[in-house]
Parts: structure tokens; C-alpha cells; sequence
């Protein structure tokens, strides 16, 4: 019977019971562009796909970088949604977008946090935007800002002035030499 419903087992059915999908996460369920300012003065800009889904009753976030790719469960608490993205590598960032009671939203925006491919912490503001696209056509990209602001696209210009200001979006420690307080005179 639990099989006929759609359901992996019994036991799966009766977790469909005793705690219901989340109509709100639900409702993300699609592919996005996510949007994240590089760790740098440039003002590089990286494009990557995601991909939200369900499976059964959990939803998981998949992120292609242009080397690993991520994935992590998401979970809604007080109006943000978190999610912990692992790559098989074992690198991970943590990420957070506020989404409010809002179903179905075009664009979230969050920060993460995580370390370099140096492996130094660091963090900043993303932007998931939703596109209608599948997600093997999704693809990597870097824009420059001025790349962006001469796009033609308004999504385009508009996540130019969005990630402009280094300060505004990228937090990083200073160099660690001594592991002293010397460390914080930089």
C-alpha cells in the first residue's frame, strides 16, 4: 500500500503523517543562478547552477561550482532557510537565505560562510535567482562588474550594483602568521 502512495515503505508513509511536507519548501523545488562576489578586489562575480529537490520527505540543494559540486539539506527556521553544502571532497559552506513566510520567491537573498580554495575562513552575501531553464543547460560563469553593468539584461545591471562594494560583500581574516595577537595589528 505504501508503495501504490508513493512511498518508499511503511515506515516512510507514516513519517508523511506524523510530520507533513513543508508546503514552504515545497514550493522552492526548481533551479537557480546563484550569485556569489569573489573573495577579492576584482569584483569578479561567479554564476553557478542549483538545483533544489525533494526527495521524499527531505529537500536537498545541489550546487555545481566549476570544480565540485555541493549538496545539502535544507531546513526552515524563523524564516530563513539553511542549508549545509558538503562536496564529496569533503569542502563545505554554510549558507542562509531569508525567505519570511513567502512561497514560491524569485530571488532570495542570504550569506555563506565557508573557506577558500586556500583554506582560509571567509564569508559574504549570495543571491539565489529562479530561471526556468533544466539544469544541465545551467552553466558556470564570471562576470566582471563592468561586464554586468553593460549587460543588456536588467538582472544583470542590477546584480552589478548588488555586489559593487568589496566591504559590502566579502568578509575574510587577516593573514595568519603567528597565531598571536600580532595577527590582528594588519
Amino acid at each position: 500500500v505504501a508503495r501504490l502512495l508513493g512511498y518508499k515503505n511503511v515506515m516512510a508513509l507514516i513519517d508523511a503523517f506524523v510530520a507533513p511536507v513543508d508546503e514552504q519548501l515545497k514550493s522552492l523545488v526548481g533551479n537557480y543562478y546563484i550569485y556569489i562576489r569573489q573573495n577579492s578586489s576584482k569584483g569578479l562575480v561567479f554564476q553557478s547552477p542549483v538545483e533544489i529537490g525533494q526527495s521524499e520527505e527531505k529537500f536537498m540543494l545541489r550546487l555545481k561550482g566549476p570544480s565540485w559540486t555541493y549538496e545539502g539539506e535544507l531546513k526552515i527556521k524563523h524564516g530563513c532557510i539553511f542549508v549545509l553544502l558538503v562536496s564529496p571532497e569533503d569542502k563545505s559552506f554554510y549558507h542562509i537565505y531569508k525567505i519570511g513566510t513567502r512561497r514560491e520567491p524569485k530571488v532570495m537573498q542570504g550569506i555563506f560562510s565557508g573557506v577558500s580554495t586556500a583554506f582560509d575562513p571567509i564569508g559574504g552575501r549570495t543571491v539565489l535567482i529562479k530561471v526556468d531553464e533544466p539544469f544541465p543547460k545551467l552553466r558556470n560563469e564570471a562576470f566582471t562588474l563592468e561586464e554586468l553593468s553593460n549587460s543588456p539584461r536588467s538582472e544583470a545591471k542590477t546584480l552589478a550594483v548588488y555586489f559593487r562594494e568589496y566591504s559590502k560583500n566579502n568578509v575574510s581574516i587577516n593573514k595568519v602568521v603567528s597565531f598571536g595577537l600580532e595577527d590582528l595589528e594588519e
